[in-house]
């Protein structure tokens, strides 16, 4: 079924098919009645409901108005009812693309304020009493020149989340799953193991991002199986030998790192992490590199050929079809 300009809700026409994921496909799509692009989530209708749960989470971020998280215009059934769509605000790249476009070469001082923004993203996440499970460079992006928020790091695609405290915010307690979530590079070793996730576990992919981002290359990343439980399982075994034996890898980062992977590993289950050591553990290490210059623009890519198309003024346009 073509699906290109196609109406939901009457307002918002469907352009191009921009993404697809297990529970569904993302088209970039333009807002009549504003004027602009905005990003849609379609979920057929047999499916299983993850993009109602999505709604109910971005419903409760966007009524805190947290920073970072995109704004939701309509959720409800499209298409002759035969999907169910969520209309969100259109953002910037992935932090994978920009990656891809910086050569995979992102200066120390990027990366952290990836990793000081990350931690408010988490920090705000937490408190309705979700999870997000799937932290990785695909599911961070950032915000557009014509939104004023370019230099805004955003946590998207809460499809695997859950919550972790109760209507009565009450924390849920130990305990074991036979169900694996999340994305095996970056997932915390505790979900490799089934346990159930906690804050500390989110704190935990973060650390992986920043190390993938600083490396360029995880260790355990080229680990191919046909049998994904056994690529986990693989994984698993380097993780440990590796990060938890007292054999940290690497050796030539920063110690800002060593400490922060430290700091999360110090945390119980029911543990509140202390979101505010974490960012001065990077701020601390951001002042030894940039001293009293504040004229470093916040993100390497902000001056990329490659970010600079993409932030032309063509993506404000409407379509012609």
């Amino acid at each position: 079924m073509n699906l290109q300009g196609k109406l939901i809700n009457d307002r918002f026409q469907l352009v191009e098919q921009i993404g697809k994921g297990s529970f569904g496909v993302v088209w970039k799509a333009w807002d009549q009645r504003k004027k602009q692009p905005v990003a849609v989530k379609l979920e057929s209708k047999s499916a299983k409901k993850h993009l109602e749960n999505e709604f109910q989470i971005y419903k409760k971020l966007q009524a805190k108005e947290f920073d970072g998280f995109t704004k939701c215009f309509y959720y409800g059934p499209c298409l002759n009812n035969t999907y169910n769509a969520m209309v969100l605000q259109y953002l910037g790249p992935s932090l994978s693309s920009l990656f891809g476009w910086c050569k995979k070469n992102l200066t120390l001082e990027t990366i952290c304020n990836i990793a000081i923004q990350l931690t408010y993203r988490l920090e705000c996440f937490h408190s309705i009493g979700y999870l997000h499970q799937d932290l990785k460079p695909e599911n961070i992006t950032i915000g557009t020149k014509y939104g004023n928020d370019q230099d805004t790091i955003y946590l998207i695609d809460f499809g695997t989340s859950v919550r972790f405290k109760s209507a009565n915010n009450v924390h849920i307690n130990p305990g074991n799953s036979d169900r694996i979530m999340g994305t095996c590079r970056y997932a915390a070793i505790r979900m490799h193991f089934g346990h159930y996730q906690s804050r500390r576990d989110d704190l935990e992919s973060l650390c992986y991002v920043l190390l993938y981002l600083f490396y360029r290359k995880l260790p355990w990343q080229d680990v191919k199986d046909k049998n994904p439980r056994k690529k986990w399982k693989i994984v698993r075994e380097m993780k440990r030998n590796k990060m938890l034996k007292n054999k940290w890898p690497f050796e030539d980062a920063p110690t800002a790192f060593l400490d922060y992977h430290r700091y999360i590993h110090s945390l119980g289950f029911y543990t509140k992490p202390n979101y505010r050591i974490i960012r001065g553990i990077f701020r601390r290490l951001q002042k030894q590199l940039l001293g009293n210059d504040k004229n470093i623009p916040p993100f390497c890519w902000s001056k990329k050929k490659r970010y600079l198309k993409h932030e032309s003024s063509k993506n404000q346009r409407a379509p012609k079809f």
